[in-house]
């Protein structure tokens, strides 16, 4: 897992080339351009998984009904990205390319079957025109470098924190969530 310090092992890496190959190079890192993006988007995602965790901790305890509270569960594509769930809504959180990360929102409603399965009973019903998978627009968090090589998340160029991240999508899952089922 990335730590605050990882510059210093590049740093090293740099001057023990330099000492070795006798070539001076005056880039100050290493780094893949891509790599560092994907390194801070992996570290960015893990936090946000961490803070959504302890806020889900709180929620759950306070819920008096097992079938209310929400789940977290990691997702497959890194092992970063991750979702909530409940009643049959997800929000997802998920590596989307170097440096941007994807929120959307998948709603599936179990009542209605999908149409690969009219299709499979042999139903010559055309497919409605209301799907019963819903997804959001898609939201993206995306990585900027500051004037010091730090790292800064923004969504739409509007600078962003984990916290207010976190409050304003538990807050409104939990909204969307609750009649849904």
């Amino acid at each position: 897992m990335d730590t605050k310090y990882d510059w210093i092992h590049e740093l090293i890496k740099t001057e023990e080339l330099m000492e070795e190959s006798g070539v001076i190079d005056m880039n100050t890192t290493s780094m893949d351009p891509d790599r560092a993006l994907i390194g801070a988007a992996l570290t960015f995602l893990t936090e946000l998984k961490k803070e959504f965790h302890e806020a889900l901790e709180i929620f759950n305890d306070l819920k008096h009904h097992s079938t209310s509270k929400i789940k977290l569960y990691g997702i497959a594509k890194t092992p970063a990205d991750f979702m909530l769930f409940r009643n049959g809504l997800k929000l997802i959180f998920s590596l989307k390319q170097p440096g941007v990360i994807s929120i959307r929102t998948h709603f599936m409603n179990p009542g209605i079957p999908a149409v690969s399965a009219m299709q499979l009973m042999g139903s010559s019903i055309p497919q409605p025109i209301s799907s019963p998978r819903y997804q959001s627009e898609e939201a993206l968090l995306e990585m900027k470098w500051g004037v010091f090589d730090e790292v800064m998340w923004t969504y739409k160029n509007h600078a962003v924190k984990i916290e207010s991240i976190v409050k304003h999508y538990l807050t409104q899952f939990i909204r969307d969530s609750t009649g849904t089922v």
